[in-house]
């Protein structure tokens, strides 16, 4: 009888703690902190201020063990579910700048139909999540890049956003018969084409920020129709901070160090490259490319399909290898470019192999299967 009770009380515990299906899921990431949690009471208070709440919250934390009481107690006063995660980083890859991984823990762990990436420094119209649920699920949603310079319609005391000071930015909504190019990042669109195009791109972003512009071409190049809508994301201009991950304070859960060797690379380049057109330390992808090609024996090269990188032996760091088009042309100019890139070096997952296991788990279980998730055979499955 004991034994019945206890595999009972398990079994009770472990659908409490299993994420409900939802048609949405805002795929929240933070690396913010202040004592009073600003951000977080901001981003929060636009959620629950939406005009419909047929959604969840997938929180993927720089800051997860510090914020975790803070986070339990502002979702007690939610009228939707917040799932709060840590920000993993793969242990075995090499990062220096950034990481852009931390965009598809919300996704991938997510069990809802759509998601929609919700970066901080963002907030929301409170018919937002209507407009999105009213648009066809298969729909590439963007919004217009609205970006203001001042704090003004932020309250920091109580975080709300005065939409009175907020001014109309004009334009149209747009519908496209694929996605654009320049697309800003907090996009929504349904997960089954999400993992079609293998999520965000997992390998090559160390130095430059354009992990939405890969993201768009993949989706373009997959045939996504999209729509651009305005007036209801509004970006406010900030500074990133001088940490990795785009955090103004130590994250928890560092990523791998590059080597000495890498650093040594990164300190000429920024002393001795650019000196011809006054930019030094401004250094070009096709820069970074011949810097390693010429002056790095201990870096290989690893192709697959199309693309190349430099990965260094030592610490496993991944650079992309580009024309001297630069960034681009490495995105645009590969129609076929369909699918983020998979076991390069071991850095990039199969998300569809992991976005299956995770699903119907409870939510400790996701996140120790996600933390473990970097070395394991199966999810560097090619697609």
């Amino acid at each position: 009888m004991l034994f019945c009770r206890g595999w009972l009380l398990k079994i009770i515990q472990g659908y409490q703690h299993r994420q409900p299906m939802s048609p949405l899921t805002f795929a929240v990431t933070l690396a913010d902190w202040t004592d009073k949690q600003d951000m977080l009471r901001m981003m929060l208070n636009c959620l629950k201020s939406q005009t419909c709440h047929d959604f969840d919250v997938i929180l993927a934390d720089h800051h997860y063990d510090a914020r975790r009481s803070v986070v339990a107690e502002l979702s007690e006063h939610c009228s939707f579910n917040v799932w709060h995660t840590p920000v993993n980083p793969a242990p075995h890859v090499a990062r220096r700048y950034m990481d852009c991984s931390v965009f598809n823990v919300g996704w991938v762990m997510s069990e809802a139909k759509g998601c929609v990436r919700y970066s901080e420094w963002r907030f929301l119209s409170p018919d937002f999540v209507a407009t999105l649920l009213s648009e066809p699920a298969d729909l590439f949603i963007d919004f217009d890049f609205h970006c203001l310079h001042d704090e003004a319609p932020w309250d920091r005391t109580t975080g709300d956003i005065m939409w009175d000071r907020v001014p109309d930015f004009g334009g149209k909504t747009k519908n496209y018969p694929i996605t654009p190019s320049n697309c800003y990042g907090n996009v929504a669109l349904s997960r089954e084409k999400w993992l079609d195009v293998n999520g965000f791109n997992e390998v090559s972003f160390n130095f430059y920020h354009w992990e939405d512009i890969d993201y768009s071409a993949r989706c373009s190049n997959s045939g996504y129709a999209a729509k651009r809508i305005v007036q209801k994301m509004v970006r406010m201009h900030h500074d990133y901070g001088q940490y990795p991950n785009r955090a103004n304070r130590k994250v928890e859960r560092e990523f791998k160090p590059i080597c000495s060797a890498c650093s040594d690379l990164i300190s000429y380049a920024s002393s001795n490259v650019g000196v011809d057109d006054d930019s030094i330390g401004i250094v070009s992808e096709s820069q970074w490319s011949s810097l390693f090609d010429a002056r790095y024996p201990q870096v290989k090269r690893v192709d697959q399909g199309r693309k190349s990188w430099h990965v260094c032996q030592k610490c496993n760091f991944i650079f992309p290898c580009v024309t001297p088009d630069g960034s681009l042309d490495y995105v645009f100019g590969d129609p076929e470019y369909k699918t983020s890139p998979i076991d390069v070096s071991g850095s990039g997952r199969n998300l569809r192999n992991l976005s299956d296991d995770l699903n119907g788990l409870s939510w400790p279980d996701k996140i120790e299967l996600y933390k473990n998730s970097w070395e394991n055979p199966r999810y560097l499955e090619q697609l």
